[in-house]
This record gives structure tokens, C-alpha cells and sequence, in this order.
């Protein structure tokens, strides 16, 4: 069953007086449980996309259905209810122990490393059992530790039953989603299923730079 159906999908910005086309009839689904990764060169539409299909951002033309719903102004009419303060606390306690950083529950943002940040991060998107994950280069500012970290807690969520949809430069990541995107100048220029290939990283890594090389 698809989570996320996204149909001629059009994003458009006006800057000074002048049209830029950001996303041109993007067309796509993705499936319940599938971790996914968006790629390409910078500036040619990867976080306008992710930011669009997640309801961040309004769409010019085109559907985003999810959930069996068409995204458009379902957010507005779906508000959840707020419950009582402390249940939120307890959820966000138990989420910190989950990944490992209640130790830190009390640090100010100066005192903590990037892992630990990112981390915190992915508590904050888990705190209202969410079906589907965005994350914008969710490794992009950490050390290959931090980001190894980052991934690991990612892969796990995924494994567990989350969808996850990424944007990432980083091969390493992306090879650990089970498909790939490629978006230039606003179109999906291709595709990669990872869900076949091998389960060792390095020849993952491997496939998918080979086929990156092949698209230029």
C-alpha cells in the first residue's frame, strides 16, 4: 500500500517578476515502510520537493495525496488535540532513553555534540507516533561518526515500521535506503531499487555510485 501518492505535481516561485519552476509534473509514490532517498546537485529542487510533499510548503498545481487524503488543507482540518503536558513529557523521556540520550535531557544546545543533537531532533519528529518521516540532509553538518549514529537510529525507526523519506549528497546514506531518487532542474531523472541489493554496505555503495555515474 503507497503512503504517499504525488500526482504532476508543479511548485512555482515568482522573484522579481519573473517565474522560476522549481518542480515540473513530478510524478511518484512511495510505499508503506519504504526508507527513500532524494538526490542530485544542488539547486535543482531536492528540499522544495520533500518540503512540498510533506505539507511545509503549498503546491502550485499538481496532488499530494497521503494517507489515502489529499494533502491540501487536510492539515488544517485534522489538528490534533493537545493532551495533558505530562504525557507529552513521558513520551519524550521514553523516546530520549529509545535513542540514548536521556543523560543529556537537562544540557543547554552549547553542551552537546552533533550526534546528540541530530538525535534529539529525531525524538522531537517521533513525539506524535508519526506514519512517515522528511528529513532535509539530516547528516549534512555531522562527522562520520555522527552521521554513522544518526543513520543507525534512522535504519531502526525504518525497521520498526516508520517510512522515511531523506534528501542527502552523502552515498553512505543513501545506500542504506531501499530506493533512490534522482531530481534535476526540477524532474525526476531516474530511480535505483536498493531493496534487492546486497546487504553488505560497500557493495551497496558501489551499485549506487555506478548508476549515479551513468546518469552524469
Amino acid at each position: 500500500m503507497n503512503i504517499l501518492e504525488v500526482k504532476d505535481l508543479c511548485k512555482t516561485y515568482i522573484v522579481n517578476k519573473r517565474q522560476n519552476n522549481v518542480l515540473k509534473n513530478i510524478n511518484f509514490a512511495i510505499g508503506e515502510g519504504e526508507m527513500v532517498a532524494v538526490m542530485g546537485p544542488s539547486g535543482f529542487g531536492k528540499s522544495t520537493l520533500l518540503y512540498t510533499v510533506s505539507g511545509m510548503d503549498d503546491v502550485t498545481a499538481g496532488d499530494v495525496n497521503f494517507c489515502e487524503k489529499i494533502l491540501q488543507g487536510w492539515a488544517k482540518e485534522n489538528k490534533k488535540l493537545r493532551e495533558p503536558r505530562k504525557e507529552t513529557v513521558r513520551r519524550g523521556q521514553n523516546l530520549m532513553r529509545r535513542l540514548g540520550i536521556i543523560e543529556i535531557a537537562d544540557n543547554d544546545i552549547n553542551e552537546v555534540s552533533g550526534g546528540q543533537l541530530q538525535r534529539a531532533c529525531i525524538c522531537r519528529s517521533m513525539i506524535n507516533d508519526p506514519k512517515m518521516i522528511f528529513a532535509d540532509e539530516p547528516t549534512g553538518a555531522l562527522n562520520r561518526a555522527s552521521s554513522n549514529e544518526v543513520m543507525e537510529e534512522l535504519v531502526k525507526l525504518n525497521s520498526e515500521g516508520t517510512t522515511i523519506m531523506l534528501v542527502t549528497h552523502d552515498v553512505k546514506v543513501a545506500a542504506k535506503c531501499t530506493r533512490v531518487m534522482y531530481i534535476v532542474d526540477g524532474n525526476i531523472k531516474g530511480e535505483y531499487d536498493l531493496s534487492d541489493c546486497s546487504t553488505q554496505m560497500r557493495e551497496r555503495e558501489r551499485a549506487l555510485n555506478n548508476w549515479l555515474l551513468e546518469l552524469g
